[in-house]
């Protein structure tokens, strides 16, 4: 069976965390933990196989990466929607790109983010793992919420705590 390889672009807009409290107590400010205005991806970790890798871009227009980029695809992402970076992946062929943070949350927390996601070739499949060698199609996009032991390409129930987004078969590409 074919291998196949297909472009994708997803970038995170921003993050942050915002205590969730019941009853009438003030609340806390929003703790932000990070929207990429130092123009790098401080405090973040990458790990990836394949081709392509995360990088931080200010114009939706113009590959951070033109060396990752598919040149039969043009780069076309949105604007950073606040400040003037954002932290997107973008490739030229298969591969796994992870990028990750290890934060201490005690208490109840609600995530707010943006994110956008383009899939401009084949469809969206969910085996039960990361792997892009595998034998069959594997393309999908998840934000896992996953203790520190587990391992960081673990897709499995007892390593995923929470599923923030997980693209499914027959998801919109875009």
């Amino acid at each position: 069976m074919r291998k196949r390889t297909a472009l994708f672009r997803a970038l995170v807009l921003c993050h942050a965390l915002v205590p969730c409290f019941a009853g009438t107590e003030p609340q806390p400010k929003t703790i932000l933990f990070d929207d990429f205005e130092s123009g790098t991806l401080a405090n973040w970790k990458v790990a990836h196989d394949g081709s392509g890798g995360w990088s931080v871009y200010t114009d939706g227009k113009t590959p951070p990466d033109p060396a990752q980029s598919d040149p039969y695809a043009p780069f076309n992402v949105p604007n950073p929607p606040q400040g003037k970076f954002a932290a997107v992946t973008d490739m030229k062929g298969g591969g796994t790109r992870i990028l990750y943070r290890n934060v201490k949350l005690d208490g109840r927390f609600r995530l707010r983010l943006t994110l956008f996601y383009v899939n401009d070739g084949g469809n969206f499949s969910s085996p039960e793992t990361l792997g892009f060698s595998m034998l069959g199609p594997n393309q999908q996009f998840r934000i896992d919420l996953m203790p520190p032991s587990a391992p960081i390409d673990s897709v499995a129930k007892g390593d995923v705590l929470i599923n923030v987004f997980h693209t499914s078969p027959g998801a919109p590409a875009s």
